[in-house]
């Protein structure tokens, strides 16, 4: 036996492991995204109902029990609406929810009405089904605005627009747009504080429905502008006036 076939008798072997790239979990990124989401949405459902109003500071241990939810998702899903300018944070505060004025309510309109009028352009009209769909947020719109069932309307209302302007292909303006209705949501519900607006706001929308269903883009693009002209004239009145924000409005 050779000097070289003994060295391969005694010399140890190490077999070293191939590593394979891991593919990441999908399933559990998606699963932790919507609940996080979920967390969101029940926050916002709080906010846009009263039970935390503008200026409140958030009591994460109460809010925590009431949506019976950790603490750890509750924090994620705050400094979420953080980042997207429905919360404030203070240092040893923590988090409240934000308080708009006039000015500011003046400002997101003028965004949204930008946006919204660049989505009307690129609207694809929909299928049968869809505005089915949007007849019967129509529906609940003017029903709970007869029995004066504000929160049921602001929600009706916004998933009336949203329908309307997820048939535009533009997807980031359409994400854009769904923000700023976000941050100014907790003050929706003081446009519909009158038998007056709430009736308006009916006669408004069966007009944009009007123009959909005949395809009109001409026509839809001045019913949905005429729409929003109504909130930025009463904006523009408060923002002139002595105090800035009326009573209806200063919720909280």
């Amino acid at each position: 036996m050779t000097d070289a076939m003994c060295m391969q008798l005694v010399r140890p072997r190490y077999d070293v492991p191939v590593l394979q790239p891991q593919e990441p979990d999908l399933t559990v990124e998606s699963a932790d995204y919507t609940r996080l989401e979920s967390v969101v949405d029940q926050l916002l459902g709080l906010i846009n109902s009263g039970e935390l109003s503008p200026g409140q500071r958030v009591d994460q241990r109460a809010v925590a029990e009431r949506l019976n939810v950790s603490r750890t998702p509750l924090r994620e899903a705050l400094m979420a609406l953080n980042a997207d300018g429905i919360l404030a944070h203070e240092k040893n505060r923590g988090y409240s929810i934000k308080k708009l004025g006039a000015s500011d309510l003046l400002q997101y309109h003028v965004l949204r009405h930008f946006i919204e009028q660049q989505l009307a352009e690129s609207v694809v009209w929909p299928e049968a089904a869809a505005l089915a769909e949007l007849k019967r947020l129509h529906k609940t719109i003017a029903k709970a605005g007869e029995s004066a069932h504000l929160a049921t309307m602001a929600t009706a209302n916004r998933e009336f627009h949203f329908l309307i302007f997820s048939w535009s292909p533009q997807r980031i303006l359409f994400q854009e747009l769904k923000r700023i209705w976000r941050i100014t949501d907790a003050y929706q519900i003081a446009f519909f504080s009158t038998p007056e607006s709430r009736r308006a706001v009916t006669r408004e929308h069966g007009s944009i429905i009007r123009a959909i269903e005949s395809r009109d883009r001409r026509r839809f693009k001045q019913v949905t502008e005429k729409h929003s002209d109504w909130a930025a004239k009463l904006l523009q009145e408060l923002q002139h006036s002595q105090d800035g924000m009326p009573p209806f409005l200063m919720r909280g």
